[in-house]
C-alpha cells in the first residue's frame, strides 16, 4: 500500500510560531480592543480580528501589519523580532508599517 505524501504549499503563509526563537504568538490587539471586539461579537457587530495571528489595519492612508510574540529565553530577542518582521514583510508586501511586539521572554 502506498502512503500519501504531504506536500507543503510554498505559497502558503508560514505561521509565526515557526520562526526560530518564537515560543508563542499572541493576539496583537491591545487588551481593551480585544474586550470591545468580544462585546461587538456578542452584539453581532463586525470587528476586525487578526488573521493567522497578524493584524492588518489601516489608519488613514497607512497600512500596518502587527504581531505579538513571546521569545524563547535562549534566543536573542532583537534577532527574533527582526525575523518576525521579515516574515510579516513576506506575507504582506504592500504594508507601510510593521509592528512586532515582544510580550514575554520565556
Amino acid at each position: 500500500m502506498i502512503e500519501p505524501v504531504s506536500v507543503v504549499d510554498p505559497s502558503a503563509p508560514r505561521p509565526l510560531v515557526e520562526v526560530p526563537g518564537v515560543s508563542a504568538v499572541h493576539d496583537p490587539r491591545p487588551p481593551l480592543t480585544r474586550v470591545l471586539g468580544a462585546a461587538a461579537t456578542a452584539l453581532h457587530r463586525e470587528a476586525a480580528a487578526p488573521t493567522n495571528d497578524i493584524l492588518v489595519s489601516t489608519d488613514g492612508e497607512v497600512v500596518t501589519a502587527a504581531a505579538a510574540i513571546s521569545v524563547a529565553a535562549s534566543a536573542r530577542t532583537p534577532e527574533v523580532a527582526r525575523a518576525v518582521a521579515d516574515e510579516l514583510c513576506v506575507q504582506h508586501p504592500t504594508v507601510d508599517r510593521i509592528t512586532v511586539q515582544v510580550r514575554r521572554i520565556a
